[in-house]
């Protein structure tokens, strides 16, 4: 049985198949490792701040930025509330309100400033260290009949000198370590029901709030 990490599913499954194996869907657990690393560079975004004598940025988004931001509060002055303008403009709602915050479109194109920290002349060997970390987890994403063992090494030396992030990751490969170690040495994999369901939902939301159901039914079933 190939599922993600919820543990809830888990239970599921071991209450109506109890013999069955399961194995952690590797997408789901690339993806986690994601969130940990992307977790980890914002915790350390304050080492950039924004100054006002930075550059603009340059290409595509210097041109569609002060486009949405035009879009979003001509919206707002006809009395569109937030929602209804991510709906319209088929924008994540967070989004639409930075541009509603924004009284200058150049406010959203500022590039941060760097600030010179203790850390500098370590960054270069910890930027290292957290791409060797990561590649090295990709490579256990190949199942084989090792990767049981690599993956073990891997979470003591994750929690050993890793960045503090990770170790959530690590911690959720242990509670769910049989189904883990499954994914990593076994040739089941949910990529295709993976890509359905996110091909789905791409097409919900382009199709969100047009023809009702029937429409965003034939495109799936006939996609």
């Amino acid at each position: 049985m190939c599922r993600d990490g919820s543990a809830t599913y888990a239970e599921a499954v071991r209450r109506a198949l109890p013999d069955a194996v399961q194995a952690a869907d590797r997408w789901h657990v690339r993806h986690n490792l994601c969130e940990a690393a992307l977790s980890e560079v914002k915790a350390h975004s304050t080492c950039w701040a924004a100054a006002l004598d930075a550059p603009l940025h340059e290409g595509p988004r210097a041109q569609t930025t002060p486009e949405r931001r035009h879009q979003v509060h001509d919206l707002l002055g006809q009395g569109v509330g937030l929602l209804g303008c991510a709906r319209r403009l088929q924008l994540a709602l967070n989004t639409v309100k930075r541009y509603a915050r924004a009284d200058r479109p150049d406010h959203m194109l500022r590039v941060p400033k760097y600030r010179v920290s203790l850390v500098d002349p370590y960054r270069e060997h910890l930027r290292t260290r957290q791409a060797e970390d990561i590649g090295n987890f990709a490579e256990l994403l190949t199942p084989r009949a090792g990767n049981a063992d690599k993956l073990a090494r891997w979470i003591v030396q994750a929690r050993a000198v890793g960045p503090p992030h990770p170790h959530t990751f690590t911690r959720g490969l242990g509670q769910d370590r049989d189904a883990v170690i499954a994914a990593l040495t076994l040739p089941c994999s949910d990529g295709p029901t993976e890509g359905v369901n996110i091909k789905t939902k791409r097409i919900a939301r382009r199709m969100h709030g047009r023809a009702g159901f029937t429409l965003p039914r034939h495109r799936i079933i006939l996609g």
